[in-house]
This record gives C-alpha cells, structure tokens and sequence, in this order.
C-alpha cells in the first residue's frame, strides 16, 4: 500500500512539473504583432542581452521591404521607397541611406537560421516599435502618425490633446483610445471597480505636456465627435495595447476600427490568466467575465432579434432560460459607426428590450432611449451588431 502512495505521489509531482515547464515555456515565448497582424516566424524569436532577434528575411518583407542576401559576405540590401539598409551579419554596425547606424547586439546566424534585431530593422524602415514585457508582445507598427501633446486625461481610455490641424493651426480635441474600455469613474452613473486605478494610469504615463504620436483607423470620429486614435508614446510605446496588457482596460471593438483587435484580444488573455488589474476583481481566471458584468454569450442566447430602420428601433432578446446583466453590452450602427452601451440592465429570461431613436423616442417599460438623433441609415444597409461585455461579437443583422 505504502508503494502504491508513493507511486501516486511521484506521478503528481511530474505531472505537476511537466505542466508548470510547459507553462514557463509558453510565457517565455515572445509574440510580434506588425500593423495587427501576429507573425508567424519560421524560427522563433529569441532574446540576447535584452535585444530580440528574429528571422532576418520574414522581418523585412512584413514591412513591405524587398531584401538581397549575397551569401558569401553575408551581406543583406533591403529598400523600402526611399530608404535602402545595408547589413553584413555579425557586425555590430549598419548603414540607412549611406549614414552608419550601432547595433548593441550583431545579427546571428542560429541553427542555419540568419537572425536580425527586430527593433534595428523596423525603425530603420520607419516603424515605431513597443514591448510589452508582462506579456513578452512586441507591437510595430508602420501606419502614418500625427504628433499631438497631452493637454488633459479625462479619464483612462479619453484625453485631449493639442495638435496641428490641416490649416496648420494648433487645435485641441477629446481623442477616445480605440480598442480599449476602462472602467468607469463617472459619478452620475456610478464608479466602476478600478475606475480610478485606470485613470490615475493613464495620468502618470500621459501627464500634461507629453508628447505623443497618434495613429488613425478607418473612421476618424465617433457619434460624440471624439476624434477616434491609437496612441504612442515617443519611444514607441503602444499605449492602448499597455492599458490593456495591465489590467487597467478591456478590450472591445469599435467597428470598422478593428486593425488591433486581434492584439488587444491577445493581451487580454494572458492579463486575465495572470489576475492582473481590473481582472484580480473577478475571481475567475478561466472566463472572460468583467467585473460588475454577466459572463460571455457562449450559447448564442441573447440576439439581435428585429431592427426596424423606418420606426428608429432595434430589439433585443434573451433566449435562454436565465436572466442575463447587459451592462457594459454594446450594439454597433455599423454604418454609421454609433454604438449603445448597456448600463446595468438585467434582461429577463424570454424577454426582449428595445432601443428607440430618432426626435420621438421616448423610454417606457422594455424600451430604453438610445439617442433623439437618427441612427439607422434608411438610404443604404446598415447591419446591427451586438457586442458582450468581453468585446465578443455574439449577433449580428445585415
């Protein structure tokens, strides 16, 4: 008997390590994200003296650079529009358009693999470059940017911020975080757990005056005319993607503003595996729950059950045979880019609620007023989405 215990206890413990190195090993594992696309390296990056290295060729053609290796000097040519970089593996210098660049760690060449430093290479081709270290995620991104400086934090997903307009003249706008939802500090409604650790975040890394850079979308302005962004700090780091990588944010889509969503949803999942931020709050690692919030839609539920575009409505309904808490829910215009979201509302089990718009609206038992503006667009289609409190797209009409 005493042999089958200690049998049973040593099988535990190896099946406790192997899972625990299987876990380390993933951890350690660095993502690269270009532009809002993960990458997928033929060898996988690897880190040397706090530089990372990857695959040479892959790097540069994922940024639109067409390269040149002559293998007998080990020499790679790679140009980009106007820029052409010169690179011979192993040296600790490189040039940019003739002008000589230093390199703290040489590229290598591992395993018969030739490997670069990623951040030498992107920001030579113009790219700014962030890490995530809680979450070993590398951001690049090489869309066009605006420089801008921070003139107030509303709260940690809204700032404003002072910028030149096309007519050149210095004009300050409120920027809403594309991708992002803090938790809310507002009193009137009601402040949300970690509403005040989230926007006192955002206060300490965009104090005023901070200069910043910021990156636009497809649709420049929401429905409250905030100007709509992705915002960098100078040394490349994607603050949108931090608020989210710390807790202090989650995700959620703004369509058709969605070139990030898969970092933001990849950043978010390793926050709330590791309890970090708002997601300490929930008590439940393995789900995407929000504090103060009904858990995901996983069983297609709660729908879209009728948009009337004429009558300015859209319905509701709850399917299944438990009540649902819609707050923090979100139904998308898609068109018109308009998005409604849910307060703490308790949808009944086979009931539905209704969202009236347009000058008539008005709020009445299963109706809810969205806004006395228009919404539905009559003149061309303009599908209906609904979004669960994780950012999850649970129903949608076209």
């Amino acid at each position: 008997m005493k042999r089958i215990s200690v049998f049973l206890v040593l099988v535990f413990m190896l099946s406790f390590f192997l899972s625990f190195s299987a876990s380390a090993a993933i951890q350690s594992e660095i993502s690269v994200f270009i532009d809002g696309n993960k990458i997928a390296f033929e060898a996988p990056p690897t880190m040397e003296n706090g530089t990372t290295l990857v695959p040479m060729r892959k790097i540069f053609e994922e940024q639109g650079a067409t390269m040149k290796y002559e293998a007998t000097t080990k020499t790679v040519t790679a140009v980009k529009d106007t820029i052409t970089i010169k690179y011979q593996i192993g040296a600790k210098t490189a040039t940019k358009n003739g002008k000589s660049i230093s390199l703290a760690v040489p590229g290598m060449i591992i395993k018969s693999s030739t490997f670069v430093p990623l951040r030498f290479v992107s920001e030579a081709l113009g790219s700014s470059v962030g890490w995530e270290g809680s979450s070993k995620t590398i951001t690049i991104s090489s869309a066009n940017k605006i420089s801008a400086e921070v003139f107030e934090v509303i709260d940690g997903d809204t700032v404003k911020l002072k910028y030149k307009g096309l007519n050149g003249d210095e004009t300050t706008e409120s920027f809403r975080l594309i991708g992002v939802d803090t938790p809310e500090t507002d009193q009137t409604i009601g402040e949300e757990p970690y509403g005040t650790e989230a926007t006192n975040f955002t206060k300490a890394k965009l104090q005023v005056g901070t200069k910043v850079l910021v990156e636009f979308d497809v649709d420049e302005r929401d429905q409250y005319g905030r100007v709509l962004g992705y915002v960098y700090l100078m040394d490349g780091t994607f603050f949108n993607a931090r608020l989210v990588s710390e807790g202090y944010a989650k995700f959620v889509t703004f369509p058709p503003n969605v070139r990030w969503v898969e970092l933001f949803k990849h950043l978010q999942t390793i926050a709330r595996n590791d309890e970090r931020g708002l997601w300490s709050l929930t008590g439940d690692t393995g789900g995407d729950s929000v504090p103060g919030s009904t858990p995901p839609n996983s069983e297609g539920n709660v729908i879209i059950s009728d948009v009337n575009a004429v009558n300015e409505t859209i319905t509701v309904k709850n399917n299944g045979t438990s009540d649902i808490n819609l707050k923090g829910w979100k139904v998308v215009s898609v068109t018109g880019n308009q998005t409604y979201v849910f307060s703490d509302y308790t949808l009944k089990a086979g009931l539905t609620v209704t969202l009236v718009s347009g000058a008539d609206a008005k709020s009445e038992t299963g109706k809810i007023v969205w806004t006395t503006k228009n919404i539905w667009n009559n003149r061309e289609a303009d599908p209906a989405q609904l979004f669960d409190a994780t950012g999850a797209l649970v129903s949608e009409v076209k």
